[in-house]
């Protein structure tokens, strides 16, 4: 198989990432068997990924297994929900909704678990020792990894404790984000630890170091609905309308926290910043239902055109018209 050295030894993500376009109808079929052949989870997310923008039968088992995969406990889970959103869309196009399921985990697996029940399906039990372990493991030296397991435990003051050896600005990669590389305080922010988060900034964790994809601590906070949070770093300097790489910005990620997008909004957010399919705060805000949103970005000047073609659009202040995609 052309593909196997981006699994073995090691997950190159970065090369799954640049290698998808690459991927054809004939390679479908191995990459299915190899998949067969896998029993970790983070090498069966990462053929996933590969295949991910493919439509071909034989992916249709890969997607139904990645449903049922269970919680690992490390930072592979984020990728697996984010996965298993994906495999939603393929398996039923009334789920194609990847961006809603992004915002809300709970709506995800709500989703996952009514779809698996159709088929009789449930999420897997997590995984236990088959055989009996002679000594146990040593907890590892690695600030890094303390720090991880900290937060998972949810023992924010020992994950402090780690970022004290680390660094508030320490770069991490590899062990939890795969390609991605974050701060301490993305992935605080990403496991949804505003505290800790807010800790990490009184630490003299930067307020504007995003993630390799472009996300902001803005972008993830707004994200989270902390409106104290996002309050502190348009404070601390952040920048209302740095963009992530597909042009997402803190206020479309906002848009089911209305006090959020107030505190935005008054930072002066853009009402017309675009995704890079032409999608905007409105758009987003008006398709999933955050009317109390989109009243107020409707307050700044958005303005909702007639139905076209029974397709609802939105023209912005600057006067361009962006149709729903």
């Amino acid at each position: 198989m052309r593909f196997r050295s981006l699994f073995e030894p090691d997950v190159d993500w970065d090369g799954i990432e640049s290698a998808r376009g690459r991927v054809s109808a004939a390679d479908l079929p191995k990459l299915a068997a190899y998949y067969d052949t896998l029993d970790d989870w983070t090498r069966k997310v990462a053929v996933l990924q590969l295949v991910q923008d493919q439509s071909a039968p034989a992916l249709e088992p890969l997607m139904l297994d990645v449903l049922q995969a269970p919680a690992q406990g490390t930072w592979i889970d984020d990728t697996i929900e984010l996965s298993k959103a994906v495999a939603l869309g393929f398996l039923d196009e009334s789920l194609d909704r990847f961006m809603h399921y992004y915002q809300d985990r709970a709506a995800l697996k709500a989703d996952v678990d009514a779809f698996l029940a159709t088929r009789g399906l449930s999420v897997l039990p997590a995984r236990t020792a088959t055989t009996p372990q002679a000594t146990t493991p040593q907890a590892s030296e690695d600030p890094k990894d303390q720090f991880v397991a900290a937060i998972a435990s949810g023992d924010t003051a020992r994950a402090a404790a780690a970022v004290e050896r680390l660094g508030a600005n320490a770069s991490l990669v590899t062990k939890m984000t795969g390609a991605q590389s974050v701060t301490p305080l993305i992935y605080a922010l990403i496991c949804g630890q505003i505290e800790l988060a807010e800790q990490l900034l009184a630490m003299g964790a930067s307020p504007t170091t995003a993630r390799s994809g472009g996300q902001t601590p803005l972008w993830w906070a707004a994200s989270k609905g902390a409106a104290s949070l996002v309050q502190i770093l348009l404070e601390k300097g952040a920048d209302a309308n740095a963009a992530d790489q597909h042009g997402g910005t803190p206020l479309m990620q906002a848009r089911p926290h209305p006090a959020v997008a107030r505190i935005l909004l008054a930072a002066d957010a853009k009402v017309d910043a675009t995704y890079y399919d032409g999608r905007s705060a409105a758009w987003f805000a008006a398709y999933e239902g955050h009317f109390e949103t989109l009243a107020l970005l409707l307050e700044q000047g958005v303005e909702v055109n007639e139905p076209q073609a029974g397709r609802p659009c939105f023209t912005s202040p600057s006067g361009r018209t962006i149709p729903r995609s």
